[in-house]
């Protein structure tokens, strides 16, 4: 017999974005809008970069390529298995204040 479970998980990660706004300005929120998102705040972009972090890089031992911001830092650190320095993004850092560590499961069998 095949029993099957619906389970939900629950969990909080925790982030610090750093971004310079004398890199990431009007003209580069212009720019980026173009292409990308119409992001116009720095506010707004912080948010993407940590929900892209959360989703898709999370406990990876780089801040992972996140498309139209380049490799942003780490806790401080640029990526060491990137070796294309043009790929780095050091105008924005992602300081790591909790991933995994709050987690809460609901399990029910269907």
């Amino acid at each position: 017999m095949i029993r099957k479970f619906q389970v939900e998980v629950i969990r909080t990660d925790k982030y610090v974005v750093e971004m310079d706004d004398e890199i990431l300005n009007k003209k580069w929120m212009d720019d980026f809008s173009q292409v990308f998102y119409d992001f116009y705040e720095l506010e707004e972009h912080a948010k993407h970069i940590a929900q892209f972090r959360a989703r898709y890089n999370n406990c990876r031992m780089d801040a992972g390529y996140i498309e139209g911001y380049g490799l942003p830092y780490l806790n401080g650190q640029k990526s060491i298995f990137e070796k294309n320095e043009s790929m780095h993004q050091p105008a924005i850092n992602i300081q790591v204040l909790s991933e995994d560590e709050e987690i809460e499961m609901n399990v029910t069998a269907i």
